[in-house]
């Protein structure tokens, strides 16, 4: 039981993730998030239900290319 708590916070944690990604760039949908970086729709969705270590990478990435605080994109603390 306490895997299953441990993945289910894992997926929301992702998912907030994923969602800072979005309001930093001003989209709201995933498909709009892959259109404006280097991010394939499938790993979207793949990061937003499993944990990857690999999708860190992007997501720093993600935060150089757009000027965002990766601190802010993965903990949401700071801007």
């Amino acid at each position: 039981m306490k895997i299953k708590k441990t993945n289910e916070t894992v997926k929301k944690y992702n998912k907030e993730i994923v969602e800072r990604m979005k309001k930093a760039i001003h989209v709201k949908k995933d498909i709009d998030l892959t259109i404006n970086s280097d991010i394939g729709r499938g790993d979207i969705a793949h990061f937003k239900s499993n944990v990857t270590e690999t999708f860190y990478k992007r997501i720093v990435d993600f935060g150089i290319r757009h000027g965002v605080s990766v601190n802010w994109i993965v903990n949401g603390m700071g801007e």
